[in-house]
C-alpha cells in the first residue's frame, strides 16, 4: 500500500475535532483549491513543501526523532526508535516527540509500527545513511529476489514483487539477522563491510556506496543482499545493513533545551521602563512624521533612504539615529508613509492612525514590527550593502517575521515574572526551539537576535531583559500573522514605489 493510501486510511480514523485540529496546524492543507476528499487531503499533506512547512513547526528533539524514523523507514517501531536513540522504550521525551510528529501526521500508526518511509522526502540520507533496502531492491528481478528470500528463510510463494521486497527489507531491518549473516563472511569482507557501514556523506560520494566492476567488488556481500549493485557498476549498502553494523552508533537526541540563566529583576522597575519606552515610541512617530511633513525626504536612486538623509531626519525630529531608523522602518511597514519620485512623505493612512487612541496606536506599531521586513537595530552586516534604511529583502523578511514571533513566544514561555535573562543565551535557545527557522538565518542568526532584542526593548515588549505586561496581549494578537496581510509600500530601485503582499506564514 502506498504512503498516500495509508495516510488516507489513517485520516478516516480521526474524529472531526482531530481533523479540524490537524488542518488548523497544517494550514497549507486548506490553500485553494481546498481538498474535497480525504484522499486529496492525504496527497496535500504528503507533498514535500507541506511536509517541509510542518517540519518548521518542530523543536530540535522532534526533528531528531523524525530523522531517526526516516532512517528506519516503514520498519520503524517505537522499540527500534528507542534503541537507535539510546533511550528506554518507555522514555517520556521520546513519547512526547512522537505525539507531536503524530499530531502533524508526519508519522502515524500502522500495523506493527509507524509509517515513516515517506520521510525520505525530508531526509534523503538520514543520519548520513544511504538508501533503504526497499528502494535498492526494486531494481532486482524476481529471480534474484527469490534467491535472497531462500537465503533469508522467507517464503516467496504467492508473493508479488512489492510484497516480497517488503519482506526482504523487514528481514534486513532485524539487526541480529544482518550481524549473524555478516559473521559468516571472510575476515577481509567483514572489515570492508564495517568500513562501508561507517562511511558518511561527503563531497566525494554518497554514504554506503562503493564503485567497481561487476563481480569484482565484494561479490560475497552482493550475493547476500548486504550490497545491492546497480547497472552503473555501483554497489550500495542498504541503510538497514549499515545500522546493524554500527553496533555502537546512537542517533543524536537532545530533549533538554539549553539553559538560559535567570537573574532577579524588580517587576515595578520593568513596568516603569516599559511605560517610558512606549511613550518614547509614539512621540518618535509623531516627531518623524512632522519632520517629513516639511518636505519629501529624498530617496536613493538605487532604492532606500541613505545614511545622510537619515541623519538629517534624526536632527530635524530631535531623535537619536537608532530611534529614527527604527521609526522610519515602522512607518513604512505600516503603510504610514509613501514614496514618490520626489521622496518619502506621510501617507493618507497616517491621518487615521493619528486619530486613534495611544494604546491602539502602540498595538498597531507592534503588529507592524512583527511583520517588518527589516531589522534596523541589528548590527550591520559587514559583507552586505551600506546601512541604508528601507532596503527590503523578501527572504530576510520571512526569516525576521518568524524569528520575532519565535523570540517572543520563547521569552513568554521561559522567563517568569521577576526574572530577566542575558541576550547572549537567546540564540542557542531559539536554535533548539526551531532549528529549521534558525538554520535559514545562517551566519546572521546572532545579528538578527541582537536586533530583535534591541527593537523589542524600544517598543516596550521587553524591559531590563524580561517580558513586560504589554507582551502578553500582543502575543495573542499577532504572534502568527494570517495569510494575505495588507499591502505595504517600499521604495524600490526600479520605480518610485513598489507594492508587495506579505507571503503566507505557517
Amino acid at each position: 500500500m502506498s504512503s498516500h493510501a495509508m495516510l488516507a486510511a489513517h485520516l478516516r480514523t480521526l474524529t472531526e475535532d482531530q481533523l479540524a485540529g490537524l488542518v488548523a496546524t497544517r494550514r497549507d492543507a486548506t490553500i485553494e483549491p481546498v481538498p474535497k476528499t480525504v484522499d486529496k487531503l492525504a496527497e496535500r499533506l504528503l507533498h514535500p513543501s507541506s511536509m517541509a512547512a510542518a517540519c518548521a513547526l518542530l523543536a530540535l528533539p522532534q526533528l531528531q526523532v523524525g530523522e531517526a524514523a526516516a532512517a528506519l523507514g516503514d520498519c520503524c517501531t517505537t522499540v527500534r526508535l528507542a534503541g537507535l536513540l539510546g533511550v528506554p522504550e518507555d522514555d517520556a521525551d521520546l513519547a512526547e516527540a512522537l505525539r507531536r510528529l503524530t499530531a502533524l501526521v508526519l508519522v502515524w500508526p500502522r500495523a506493527g509500527g509507524l509509517a515513516a518511509a515517506h520521510l525520505s522526502e525530508m531526509w534523503p540520507h538520514p543520519l548520513e545513511l544511504g538508501a533503504g533496502a526497499a528502494d535498492l531492491l526494486v531494481t532486482r528481478n524476481m529471480t534474484e529476489l527469490r534467491k535472497l528470500a531462500k537465503l533469508y528463510g522467507i517464503s516467496a510463494t504467492g508473493r508479488g514483487k512489492d510484497e516480497l521486497i517488503t519482506a526482504l527489507a523487514g528481514w534486513l531491518a532485524e539487526s541480529e539477522n544482518v550481524r549473524r549473516l555478516v559473521a559468516e563472511a571472510p575476515a577481509e569482507v567483514r572489515g570492508q563491510l564495517d568500513d562501508l557501514a561507517r562511511q558518511s556523506d561527503s563531497l566525494f560520494g554518497r554514504p554506503g556506496v562503493v564503485f567497481g566492476s561487476p563481480g569484482m567488488v565484494l561479490p560475497w556481500a552482493v550475493e547476500r543482499g548486504l550490497l545491492v549493485r546497480s547497472m552503473w557498476n555501483v554497489n550500495e549498502m542498504p541503510r538497514e545493513v549499515a545500522l546493524a553494523l554500527r553496533e555502537d552508533f546512537r542517533a543524536p537526541f537532545r530533549p533538554r533545551p539549553p539553559v538560559m540563566p535567570l537573574e532577579p529583576i524588580d517587576p515595578a522597575l520593568v513596568e516603569r521602563e516599559a511605560a517610558a519606552a512606549a511613550t518614547e515610541t509614539l512621540a518618535a512617530v509623531t516627531a518623524v512624521v512632522e519632520a517629513m511633513s516639511a518636505g519629501p525626504v529624498p530617496l536613493l536612486k538605487t532604492g532606500g533612504l541613505g545614511v545622510r538623509e537619515l541623519r538629517r531626519l534624526a536632527k530635524a525630529s530631535g531623535q537619536d539615529e537608532d530611534r529614527t531608523r527604527l521609526t522610519v522602518e515602522l512607518l513604512a511597514a505600516g503603510g504610514l508613509t509613501e514614496a514618490s519620485q520626489a521622496g518619502l512623505t506621510p501617507s493618507t493612512a497616517y491621518d487615521g492612525f493619528a486619530g486613534a487612541e495611544p494604546a491602539d496606536q502602540l498595538l498597531d506599531v507592534i503588529k507592524d514590527w512583527l511583520t517588518m521586513p527589516a531589522s534596523p537595530l541589528a548590527p550591520p552586516d559587514p559583507t552586505g550593502p551600506s546601512a541604508r534604511v528601507l532596503y527590503w529583502d523578501e527572504e530576510e523578511e520571512l526569516i525576521l517575521t518568524g524569528l520575532r514571533a519565535l523570540t517572543m513566544r520563547t521569552l513568554l514561555g521561559v522567563v517568569p515574572e521577576g526574572q530577566s535573562i542575558d541576550p547572549g543565551a537567546l540564540a542557542a535557545r531559539l536554535s533548539w526551539e526551531s532549528p529549521v527557522l534558525t538554520d535559514h538565518s545562517d551566519d546572521d542568526l546572532e545579528r538578527y537576535v541582537t536586533g530583535i532584542w534591541r527593537e523589542a526593548h524600544r517598543l516596550a515588549l521587553l524591559a531590563h531583559g524580561t517580558v513586560t505586561s504589554l507582551a502578553v496581549p500582543c502575543s495573542t494578537v499577532a504572534m502568527r500573522p494570517p495569510a494575505g496581510t495588507p499591502k505595504r509600500c517600499c521604495p524600490g530601485p526600479a520605480t518610485p514605489s513598489c507594492c508587495r503582499t506579505t507571503s503566507p506564514r505557517w
